[in-house]
């Protein structure tokens, strides 16, 4: 959560808020990837759920969409429950927004790029951060510390292994995916005008 909220403290604020442009709600399947569909909602969408209820601080609704690990005691989670709820709190303010752009799939696991605005500029690309997600029981999750998947050591080596590749697909594609964010605009129920 520290990486997470460390751009929240920035000077150039982290950006929240869903897009709604046609072309952002699919998430591109990797060629070796398990292209099973889970039921519900893709990692694209989920992120973007995500990212609403952090705009209407809705923490609980926050909480019910973050993974959950066996052998982690409830307690571990605290950390990030109180950080996403600051995040919360800043991002209902309206001063930033994050926008989606696209979700890459590899098996269970997924990122999707995020584009953070600021709302003074709401019109520019300003950073694009990874969104790590994680097929549980049928579902697509957020990870408890969404920029981050390294801070959980209950994941598999496998597990590890495949997030670097997501990791490797995200730095790889960032001139394409700043392109793609770049024709991006804002709807007015995004910004809440």
């Amino acid at each position: 959560m520290k990486r997470f909220l460390g751009h929240i403290t920035s000077t150039y604020p982290m950006a929240l808020v869903l897009a709604s442009v046609l072309g952002l709600g699919a998430c591109r399947s990797a060629p070796e990837s398990d292209n099973s569909e889970a039921a519900g909602p893709a990692p694209i969408d989920v992120a973007a759920e995500f990212i609403q209820a952090l705009r209407s601080q809705d923490v609980d609704a926050i909480k019910a969409m973050l993974a959950e690990f066996e052998g982690v005691p409830a307690g571990a989670y605290a950390d990030e429950h109180r950080d996403l709820a600051r995040a919360a709190e800043y991002f209902g303010s309206g001063k930033a927004f994050l926008i989606p752009i696209e979700g890459y799939v590899i098996g269970d696991y997924a990122v999707v790029a995020v584009d953070e605005r600021s709302g003074s500029t709401p019109g520019r690309v300003r950073d694009l951060d990874p969104f790590y997600l994680i097929r549980q029981d049928g579902a697509w999750r957020v990870m408890p510390e969404p920029t981050s998947y390294d801070d959980w050591p209950v994941l598999s080596q496998e597990a590890l292994e495949i997030y670097g590749q997501l990791k490797r697909w995200f730095d790889r594609e960032d001139t394409r995916l700043r392109d793609k964010a770049a024709g991006v605009d804002f709807e007015p129920w995004q910004t809440g005008g």
